[in-house]
């Protein structure tokens, strides 16, 4: 293969991962006219791509054939390599999206990180969108510390180890006393609060769910930029995290 034919294969590649991405945060459908003008690229292009990533089943067509959505394939690399949330914790999340229109968490302990499971994106032209699969450690965003609170000490050191802990910020916890005291008051509380101890500029309320029957107990975290983050607005998230669960 000449150097121009490799360098065209990898320009195709981005572009059909490009088409992939735009279904972040719960787009279910899409038209190829609508692609090409969102991602800026010529529609006969779009066309070949999206018949070919159909013909692999990273994308299908809806019923009425004029819009395309993610396919099985993508669903089924879903299942295999992350945990699913039942249709009860997506009701919540998608509740509590339609009510605050912030970005929508959920997460689950993997070790010392959290994994997202479950992503909602907020309806605000300012977001903090987290895609899922993205991991964080766990100490220094809301659903971490509101799954950490669940722990005893043996399970926290198990987890964490004694610290000092990585520190993404200047305002992440960094100590073994100081995420004791953290965590002693979320259970007193029932919530974990986060500002900007994962990210400048960015803060979080998250609430443990209860523990399932089978597979990793989970937390659902509402996520939003510090300027909206009135200390109205936080309570006002806490008050309602709290009464659905």
């Amino acid at each position: 293969m000449s150097t121009r034919d490799a360098e065209a294969g990898s320009r195709t590649l981005v572009r059909g991962l490009r088409i992939l991405r735009h279904f972040e945060g719960g787009v279910e459908g899409i038209s190829q006219a609508e692609m090409s003008t969102l991602l800026d690229i010529p529609l006969p292009t779009i066309g070949r791509l999206c018949r070919a990533l159909c013909d692999e089943g990273f994308l299908e067509r809806e019923e009425n054939g004029r819009r395309l959505r993610l396919g099985p394939t993508i669903r089924q690399l879903s299942r295999v390599s992350l945990p699913s949330s039942d249709d009860m914790e997506q009701r919540w999340m998608q509740e509590l999206q339609r009510e605050f229109s912030e970005d929508i968490n959920m997460a689950v302990l993997d070790g010392p990180d959290v994994l997202y499971v479950a992503s909602r994106r907020g309806g605000q032209t300012l977001n903090v969108y987290t895609p899922i699969g993205t991991r964080a450690r766990a100490h220094s965003v809301a659903a971490g510390k509101a799954l950490l609170a669940e722990l005893d000490e043996s399970e926290l050191i198990d987890a964490l180890g004694p610290g000092p802990y990585e520190q993404a910020t200047l305002k992440t916890i960094g100590t073994w006393p100081e995420l004791t005291e953290q965590l002693a008051a979320i259970r007193t509380e029932g919530v974990a609060r986060t500002w900007e101890e994962y990210s400048d500029g960015v803060a979080s309320v998250a609430r443990a769910l209860p523990p399932p029957t089978h597979g990793r107990q989970a937390a659902i975290a509402v996520t939003m930029p510090t300027a909206r983050a009135t200390p109205e607005r936080i309570e006002e998230v806490v008050r309602r995290i709290s009464e659905l669960w």
